[in-house]
C-alpha cells in the first residue's frame, strides 16, 4: 500500500510551517471503515444475483 505514504509526502511537500497528522486512532477508524464501504459496495451485486433460482443459473450456461 503506497497511497499513504504518498499522500503523506505530497502533504509535506505542499504545506507550510508546522505539520500536523492525525492521531493513529482516525487512522485505523478510517482503514477499517473503508474496509466496510468495500464489503458493502460488493455485497450488494452479490446478494442481487442471489435473488436468481439456483436452477435457473445452471440451466443458462453453456456446458
Amino acid at each position: 500500500m503506497t497511497v499513504l505514504p504518498s499522500g503523506i509526502g505530497l502533504y509535506l511537500m505542499v504545506s507550510a510551517g508546522e505539520q500536523r497528522y492525525a492521531p493513529v486512532s482516525w487512522l485505523l477508524a478510517m482503514a477499517c471503515a473503508m474496509l466496510l464501504a468495500v464489503a458493502a459496495l460488493a455485497a450488494v451485486p452479490a446478494l442481487a444475483a442471489a435473488r436468481r433460482p439456483v436452477a435457473d443459473v445452471l440451466r443458462s450456461t453453456p456446458a
